[in-house]
């Protein structure tokens, strides 16, 4: 297919993070060990927000949908980067490559604005607690967040149109590991000054103006800070916003850095590297921040953890006791001395188990906070640090010694 004297691309070669055959390995374990924390971090404290009641709060609200955008985006470019490390050609169709280019903007601006909403919470919640009910219901947080994808889509979809009509005659070897801007206007065969132009205006209109919001907010936030008079209070209050202010830098500093200025004069070389931070390292660690420096989320990760140590020591301890009840019961059904002489000889045995079992409980609960849990039909048994084997035992006996006395 021809347009005028060139042919057309119909697809890409990605030359990804490094040529160099002896990184691929490395990188590939790297990149994929990334991806997997990603996902983990990600989804581990959506579904902590989800289901801890304690935790449906506007600001939680707000970071549930931080961990969406950045699960989503990570997953933009994470796979191909990862198949480009194994296969010999990378290449992207051109259809694939703007599909990518325009979720990529979608999620990238999405996180802009939804770090600016965070920041403007946080100063609702500190500058005035007492409407901060009235000033934030869940449906002006929903209005928000959709606010937020809304304005990442129209972005995308303005910027992705002013690429298309550009022809792409060739060479098509994109020196990025996905379709980023910059990289696809150095490919196209007229002038992209207009483009250029047009890039740096939008970005820098949406950024700027989240900047902006973030700015103002914590500038009324300090000023609110700086007038509570207990260090204990200040601490409280400037611990909430610690987590969204780093977040905020580890995002605009290299984001900044690679979309903030013209692609004819910036090193691509440079874009890649500070790429790897804002697509890659980024979701990855905002789960880990907000999860290490934020006490209520630490809290409901401390109580899930519990439950279920709860729920899988429970289980082993009802196959423990399952399998010394039917032993139990064995003996009781007999009445010869030899099977009662039997079950003497075992009982040390048993003693001896249940000794082991209580004292594994109270190890459990002295470094843990939390003890195996008993099925309430044996809870039920007068055993608070007695062991419940030795109190079956006892009943044991004590019914085998009646019928005993009754057949006599």
């Amino acid at each position: 297919m021809a347009r005028g004297n060139h042919t057309t691309v119909t697809q890409f070669i990605l030359l990804g993070l490094t040529s160099e055959p002896k990184l691929q390995t490395p990188l590939l374990i790297i990149f994929l060990m990334i991806y997997l924390i990603t996902l983990t971090g990600n989804l581990g404290l959506i579904t902590l927000i989800k289901t801890t009641p304690q935790l449906h709060t506007p600001m939680y609200f707000f970071l549930c949908n931080l961990s969406v955008v950045d699960l989503c985006y990570s997953s933009v470019f994470s796979p191909k980067l990862l198949i480009g490390f194994l296969a010999e050609k990378k290449t992207i169709s051109y259809s694939a490559c703007f599909v990518q280019h325009f979720f990529f903007l979608v999620f990238v601006t999405t996180e802009v604005f939804l770090l600016a909403v965070m920041a403007y919470d946080r100063y609702v919640a500190i500058c005035n607690p007492l409407l901060y009910a009235i000033s934030m219901p869940k449906r002006v947080c929903v209005q928000l967040v959709a606010g937020s994808y809304v304005g990442g889509i129209l972005n995308s979809l303005i910027q992705t149109c002013c690429l298309l009509p550009l022809p792409f005659c060739g060479p098509n070897v994109i020196n990025h590991y996905f379709c980023d801007t910059n990289p696809l206007l150095k490919l196209t065969c007229s002038d992209d000054h207009l483009n250029e132009l047009l890039l740096v205006t939008f970005n820098g209109i949406i950024s700027m103006s989240a900047l902006f919001i973030i700015v103002i907010s914590y500038v009324y936030i300090l000023s609110s800070i700086l007038r509570i008079r207990s260090a204990e209070g200040k601490h409280k209050a400037f611990s909430t916003c610690a987590s969204h202010l780093l977040t905020v830098t580890l995002f605009y500093v290299p984001a900044g850095l690679s979309h903030m200025q013209p692609g004819s004069k910036y090193s691509l070389e440079m874009e890649k590297v500070t790429a790897v931070f804002y697509t890659l390292i980024i979701p990855m660690l905002n789960p880990l921040i907000y999860s290490l420096r934020n006490k209520e989320v630490k809290d409901a990760l401390r109580k899930a953890t519990a439950i279920l140590c709860q729920l899988s020591g429970g289980a082993r301890n009802h196959m423990y006791l399952q399998k010394h009840l039917s032993f139990l019961r064995s003996c009781t059904d007999s009445s010869s001395d030899s099977s009662r002489g039997k079950f003497r000889e075992a009982f040390g045995e048993h003693q001896e188990d249940a000794k082991s079992w209580r004292d594994r409980n109270l190890t459990a609960w002295r470094q843990r906070r939390c003890v195996c849990a008993v099925p309430a039909g044996i809870a039920a048994l007068p055993a608070t640090r007695v062991d419940l084997i030795l109190h079956l035992a006892s009943y044991s006996c004590e019914t085998a010694n009646s019928a005993k006395q009754t057949a006599e």
